[in-house]
């Protein structure tokens, strides 16, 4: 099997062969609006028929940056304070080493284009 790249953070696998297409980050998962805000979030995903993993364990934040690129998931999506307090989620694509606010009303139709256009490569 070949991978996409594998690099210091591990493999990343082409988007039609990772077993999730995305990684919802909880952040800081004691704060009780942003656990909500990231759950509707996975929702709005999940609703669009992405294949979604939802991370809600307590870790810092670039352990999550690194473990999801291990697995190979190529798109993230971390919920957290300062960008929520915008409006807006961290959306990141792997393989092009992109990261960008996003709105939070807007995340689930972005996500969506994102990866189906990962899939086209």
């Amino acid at each position: 099997m070949k991978w996409s790249k594998l690099n210091a953070e591990g493999a990343e696998w082409p988007p039609k062969l990772a077993d999730y297409e995305v990684l919802v980050c909880l952040l800081e998962p004691s704060a009780v609006e942003i656990a909500q805000s990231a759950e509707i979030v996975y929702r709005e995903l999940r609703a669009r028929g992405l294949k979604v993993l939802f991370d809600d364990l307590a870790a810092e934040s670039a352990a999550r940056a690194t473990g999801a690129v291990t697995p190979g998931v190529p798109v993230q999506i971390n919920v957290g304070g300062r960008e929520l307090e915008r409006g807006a989620v961290e959306l990141i694509t792997h393989s092009a080493r992109q990261s960008r606010a996003t709105p939070l009303e807007d995340v689930a139709d972005l996500t969506l284009e994102v990866v189906r256009e990962l899939k086209r490569l």
